[in-house]
């Protein structure tokens, strides 16, 4: 049965014209004579048959595989290398078992986000105190590719993983997509070749061979799979192309493995890996004073992490990096100093000391570092991870990776000498003349020397000298890092402060000066140990310390300890509990608060910002539903199409249904909307249900079955429909689909247009741009000249940079400013005294503040300093009443204020580490008054109610300190 039956022909001559095919016999009838044209054969099609999704997932795997072969070698131990083909197993695994499925996007888009939770899970058995984002963040930020071989760190881990899982996907999915199976070899192979530079010395054969290996097993099996997909190819010609790539294998393995004997292809690495000195880092500020490491000991003994032993003139530098240098620290004896390397060889053993002291210690909250604490004099180590390393030239412990907490080890080093030991200690060894390099002191440097007693020993002198130089040295500042030349020295000299970091570096330099090796050592140290049985200790980061380290003969290169006499008190606690045995010279070191108006480009720079982050986010949004907006719209397109359809009949009904098969068609860019239904057989495969569905929607839109349509007919054609469709739409790769769903071509172009299609004509955004064009037209071109471009310029860039409060004039006008509160010199136990140690800060300000005057006070509680008070007078036309001026005081402390009601008076308390800030603005609102208290002061408000009691002419004792909840805003309802 045919789907079109022929009618017979009819004499009847109104008839005839109905038939089909017989418009050619009616007379005046148009003719188009048209030469049929052989349809030319297109270049780019390719008409082979697709390549088997088995091959090319295999291709995939070997390849890949190669490339977490190569890039395991750069790591420490054959994890890495294991971790790296199990990724690119798991790639190929999933595209491979996809194409098993209806849908083979789901099990491809998956196959990433297995990834990523299998090496989550990896990586968390080490995230013990932190978290596993972090683990990640800490192996990237390392740099151990640098000096490979790097430390497997766990957030290497997660980090292979994925990266081999996705390149095994993206190589596979591409082979598939373009039908060419090599695409699967190609792809990963730069990776490879790349991987070959940055081997560790030593490792080259063992890495390239198996990855090359790997490499022509791909191509074998994929050239094999296009042979097997173009030809007819046996098992036996297969077994034999195998053959021939297994022995081609050999060979190649074999040539290098020659060659690499010959020294040819592999030459004898240069010590390129030696890094040299380098300047040392800005300690990050300390947020926390968590629990670094727990120490067991008999005796207070400073925990070495580094020195700095190498001094360029300016500023102390790290010792050069060698990693040939390092020795492996297992539980025999560990080496002497030895300051280079010698050769391959390692150095001799450190003598056994006649007396040893053991350290335990035990990694609390590990950190990013591979160093962890050791001590002086150290000998042996026992109990560190596998693979820990000790530096002979530093003497520090290195750990093969970054440290994890719960590590626990043991460390014996030599007893501390005493005094008898020092002082009869001499300097004999050679070696030691680079650590005594140093320019010419200056001449105070030398006036100080010159006058210790020429019968003195070593150790004795270099006494004599620190004695004096603590004698003239007064302690403040931070111990920040800072380039510390002999000019410097000297003017610490003659009265200049200097920081603890600064103190520590001109001992070294002074320790130099007289003869004696000299380097910095830094790690921790905590004061609390008590001598006797050993007990834990806690380590913080404020335990972190600097100290002298000189060597002698018999003694190595020992510590030693000790504080100036006199240093600026210091409102920061947490000093004060590091320089215990610090005393104060009744100086004090703190923070004068300026309120300024904020202007320039700083503003501008920072609204901008400000904006531009919410514009973004605005446009980022928008953007993601404009792009969704199509696929939301052809959604709607489809059931609206369907309820009209159903409105008017079955031939819209029809029409209907065929109507999304060739939209979706469009979306995908096959074939044309001016295509009819037979026409469009042609474009895709052949397919029986596809074929009937054309003849279906030709017969009942133009041929016999358009006066006789009937239900069964539409149904029909619905069932096809949706069966064609769903087929359509799956044969495509995940990435079309995608792009396809943000179309709009179908939405611009229907296949049918008198269908309803809900899509605006002209897009909103050339609708914007027409109304602005309109708009700008209407605007006459006089009116422009009046403004200026200039004028309109300085009008924008004035609105930016609008200040903080009011357009003032904040120049130095003492004219109408109020006078600063009388604060008394004594208020119960705590003393007021005037200082004038911030008017040289404040002077640099005067001009842009926001304060005319102020007063700038010490408090003082037993002769101790708890606090600072601060007293300002506003600019005149400046009042607190103003939420802008108010909001400038305050946002001068940082942090977030928080409101109090005590004994009738509002105040803004700010906690800023350990300082707490109190503010005050009297009801007049043209003065304020500042508190900046330390914890030794127990209650800063209450002395605040007592102090403001007292300038008022009332009695301290009369008001009560009573701390009620915040005011009640009387905008707001009851």
């Amino acid at each position: 049965m045919t789907i079109i039956d022929p009618s017979p022909v009819v004499d009847d001559e109104a008839l005839r014209g109905l038939q089909l095919g017989n418009a050619t016999d009616i007379v005046s009838s148009p003719v188009l004579n048209v030469e049929e044209v052989e349809p030319e054969p297109e270049d780019d099609a390719d008409e082979r048959p697709p390549v088997s999704p088995l091959s090319a997932s295999a291709a995939a795997f070997l390849s890949t595989a190669a490339v977490g072969w190569m890039l395991g070698g750069t790591f420490t131990g054959t994890m890495p290398r294991l971790l790296g083909v199990l990724g690119a197993l798991l790639g190929a695994a999933f595209v491979g078992l996809s194409y098993r499925m209806r849908n083979p996007s789901v099990l491809q888009f998956l196959a990433l986000p297995v990834a990523a939770i299998l090496g989550f899970a990896l990586v968390a058995p080490s995230a013990t105190g932190t978290s596993v984002p972090q683990l990640i963040v800490d192996a990237v930020k390392a740099g151990g590719l640098s000096q490979p071989p790097a430390p497997f760190d766990p957030g290497w881990r997660f980090l292979l993983l994925v990266l081999t899982c996705s390149i095994a996907v993206a190589a596979a999915t591409a082979a598939l997509a373009t039908n060419r199976a090599r695409l699967a070899v190609f792809l990963p192979a730069p990776v490879v070749a790349a991987g070959v530079i940055i081997q560790p010395p030593g490792k080259e054969l063992l890495s390239v061979a198996p990855s090359l290996a790997l490499i022509v097993a791909a191509l074998a099996v994929a050239f094999g799979g296009e042979l097997s997909r173009d030809s007819e190819t046996g098992a036996r010609f297969e077994s034999r192309r195998l053959g021939k790539a297994a022995g081609l294998v050999v060979v190649i393995v074999a040539a290098l493995v020659g060659l690499s004997q010959l020294g040819f292809l592999y030459p004898p690495t240069q010590d390129s890996t030696v890094i040299p000195p380098k300047r040392p880092q800005t300690p990050p500020p300390v947020t926390n004073n968590d629990v670094l490491f727990t120490v067991k000991e008999t005796a207070p003994t400073p925990l070495r992490l580094g020195v700095l032993d190498v001094y360029n003139g300016t500023a102390w530098l790290t010792p050069p990096y060698d990693p040939k240098r390092y020795v492996p620290a297992g539980d025999g004896q560990l080496p002497a100093f030895e300051p280079n390397r010698v050769g391959d060889t390692a150095p001799p053993p450190a003598p056994a000391p006649k007396k040893t002291v053991t350290v335990e210690i035990t990694v609390v909250k590990p950190g990013p570092a591979r160093e962890v604490p050791d001590v002086s004099g150290t000998v042996s180590v026992s109990g560190a991870p596998s693979g820990s390393e000790f530096d002979p030239r530093a003497q520090t412990l290195r750990l093969p990776g970054h440290s994890e907490a719960g590590i626990n080890y043991t460390v014996t080093a030599a007893a501390p000498p005493d005094s008898t030991a020092l002082a009869a200690a001499k300097i004999t060894d050679p070696r030691l003349k680079p650590f005594v390099a140093v320019p010419p002191p200056p001449q105070a440097v030398l006036d100080l020397i010159s006058g210790a007693p020429k019968n003195l020993s070593p150790y004795e002198r270099l006494q004599y000298v620190r004695t004096k130089f603590y004698s003239k040295i007064t302690a403040a500042g931070p111990g920040t890092p800072v380039d510390v030349p002999p000019a410097r020295v000297e003017a610490f000299l003659n009265g200049t402060p200097a920081s603890p970091y600064e103190i520590t570096a001109s001992e070294v330099l002074m320790a130099r000066w007289a003869g004696i090796p000299a380097r910095i050592g830094y790690g921790y140290y905590n004061p609390d140990t008590k001598a006797g049985a050993a007990h834990a200790v806690d380590v913080r980061p404020s335990d972190g310390a600097m100290w002298l380290e000189v060597w002698f003969d018999n003694t190595g290169w020992t510590p030693i300890l000790g504080k100036p006499p006199k240093a600026q008190s210091s409102l920061d606690d947490q000093q004060k509990k590091n320089d215990k045995d610090i005393l104060s010279n009744g100086q004090i070191t703190a923070q004068l608060y300026i309120p300024i108006r904020q202007e320039g480009l700083s503003l501008l720079y920072s609204i901008v910002q400000f904006w531009l982050a919410r514009v973004a986010a605005l446009i980022g949004v928008f953007l993601f539903f404009w792009i969704l907006l199509p696929g939301i719209v052809k959604g709607y397109r489809r059931t609206r199409r369907r309820r009209w359809a159903d409105r008017h009949g079955p031939r819209e009904q029809l029409a209907a249904a065929y109507a999304e098969i060739r939209d979706r068609a469009i979306d995908f860019n096959i074939g044309h909307p001016t295509l009819t239904p037979l026409e469009f057989l042609d474009v895709l495969e052949p397919d029986e249900e596809h074929r009937q569905l054309a003849w279906l929607v030709t017969r009942g839109l133009w041929g016999d079955l358009r006066r006789d349509l009937r239900s069964e007919d539409v149904e029909a054609a619905r069932t096809m429909s949706r069966s064609l469709y769903r087929r359509l739409v799956n044969g495509q790769p995940f990435l079309t689909r995608v792009v396809a769903f943000g179309s709009r071509v179908s939405l611009r172009d229907p296949w049918d247009a008198t269908l309803p299609n809900p899509y605006w004509s002209r897009s909103p955004i050339s609708v914007v741009i027409g109304w602005l064009a309109a708009g700008i037209r209407r605007l006459r071109p006089r009116m422009l000249p009046l403004l200026g471009r200039t004028t309109v310029l300085l009008v924008v860039c004035a609105f930016f940079t609008t200040g903080c409060v009011q357009q003032l004039d904040l120049s130095n006008q003492a004219a109408g400013v109020a006078a600063l509160p009388t604060v008394p010199p004594k208020v119960g136990a705590f003393t007021f005294q005037r200082t004038t140690i911030a008017d040289a800060q404040f002077a640099h300000y005067r001009n842009i503040a926001l304060i005319q005057r102020f007063g700038f006070y010490v408090v003082r509680q037993d002769g101790v300093a708890v606090g600072t008070l601060q007293t300002a007078s506003f600019k005149t036309g400046l009042r607190s009443e103003n939420r802008k001026v108010r909001e400038g005081v305050l946002t001068s402390l940082g942090g977030s204020p928080k409101v109090s009601k005590v004994a009738g008076q509002l105040f803004y308390t700010v906690q800023i580490n350990d300082l707490r800030f109190v503010v005050w603005f009297p009801p007049d609102g043209l003065t304020y008054q500042l508190l900046s208290a330390t914890k030794d002061l127990a209650n800063p408000t209450d002395l605040f109610v007592r102090l403001i009691a007292v300038e008022q002419g009332r009695s301290a004792q009369s008001v009560n300190t009573h701390e009620g909840a915040s005011p009640a805003d009387a905008r707001r309802e009851a």
